[in-house]
């Protein structure tokens, strides 16, 4: 009887560690994960090379970008409210903004902007 109450023990143990060790096993493979996910999305992040002596101040510019962002927006487009004074990027135009990398917000109105 007692023989029979330590296999138990011992098979009791023996299941935990293998699920323990699956569990361990998920574990790394979750983390082998996070890491290639992460290194993916490290290598998408685009950088963009600014000339800062030609940069323009606030009152030359008549677009302004995020540098959050890829778009840029006209000065009255509502959308570019939502961008902090401290992350834009003055344009003097579209073809400066589209150099540096930026595209047409889809939410403003460039129709009246004339373009350098």
């Amino acid at each position: 009887m007692i023989l029979l109450h330590n296999q138990n023990k011992i098979k009791t143990l023996n299941t935990f560690l293998l699920y323990f060790n699956y569990f361990l096993f998920f574990l790394l493979v979750l983390g082998i994960i996070r890491i290639l996910w992460i290194t993916t999305k490290s290598s998408q992040i685009k950088l963009i090379d600014i000339d800062f002596e030609t940069m323009v101040t606030e009152q030359q510019a008549s677009l302004f970008g995020s540098v959050n962002s890829t778009n840029y927006y006209s000065i009255g487009c509502k959308k570019g409210n939502a961008v902090s004074d401290n992350n834009k990027i003055w344009f003097s135009g579209a073809v400066e903004a589209r150099k540096a990398g930026y595209e047409p917000s889809r939410y403003c109105d460039f129709s009246t902007l004339i373009d350098f």
